[in-house]
């Protein structure tokens, strides 16, 4: 009987723990802002997401099926370095746009392949990265050398 007992009681506690583990909400909450980009031809204004702290930037864009046009993330990091990312469980095509300190666009991957675990960086020192839709870049004449402001 007390074996029942305790068997009965550890299925009881482990449903109850699986209950509360599903119920907790897992996702992170984003800031947003506007940022603007100057490019030779013309200023163009987009709505993002900051990630400003290591767990936002782990998370980033991870396990989202869309983003809005005229939409990105910013990913804000505390010194300026060679930074580099991956694709793994993101699952939409992006751009992304590595800036300098002085806000100055330095490089620019174009339509990145989705879920892949490939690095991707910029070669050379950035402080924010800006990820846009795949395509935003060409069809917006965004080039190295235009510059940022937020």
């Amino acid at each position: 009987m007390r074996k029942k007992s305790i068997i009965i009681k550890t299925i009881l506690l482990g449903l109850f723990c699986l209950a509360a583990c599903s119920s907790a909400d897992t996702s992170l909450s984003f800031e947003t802002q506007k940022l603007s980009i100057q490019t030779a031809a013309q200023s163009l204004t987009l709505t993002v997401e900051v990630a400003d702290t290591e767990e936002k930037r782990a998370q980033g864009l991870m396990n989202r099926a869309t983003l809005d046009e005229g939409s990105g993330m910013l990913f804000v990091f505390d010194q300026s370095a060679d930074h580099s990312f991956w694709m793994k469980e993101t699952n939409i095509s992006l751009d992304m746009i590595f800036i300098n300190e002085s806000n100055e666009i330095v490089y620019i991957e174009e339509s990145t392949t989705p879920l892949s675990e490939d690095p991707i960086g910029a070669g050379q020192n950035c402080r924010y990265i800006l990820e846009v839709n795949a395509g935003y870049a060409e069809r917006n004449s965004v080039n190295s050398g235009d510059v940022v402001s937020f």
